[in-house]
């Protein structure tokens, strides 16, 4: 998965699912690996329904 192994964004991943919030800033390129194919499908079957927009919503807000 690029510059993100998945020890660092899983967790990542869990905080803005649950709080809606992006724990930290952003890294570079991390909009281009969420928006790979596929990877809205992996994110809602392991964190679940609606994870994937929340993340999304976290991602955006932060870069605010």
């Amino acid at each position: 998965m690029g510059p993100f192994p998945a020890d660092w964004l899983l967790p990542h991943l869990r905080e803005a699912a649950s709080g809606s919030t992006w724990p930290d800033d952003a890294p570079d390129g991390l909009l281009a690996v969420l928006e790979a194919p596929g990877f809205d499908l992996a994110v809602e079957l392991l964190l679940g329904p609606g994870s994937f927009a929340r993340v999304l919503g976290a991602l955006k807000d932060s870069e605010e």
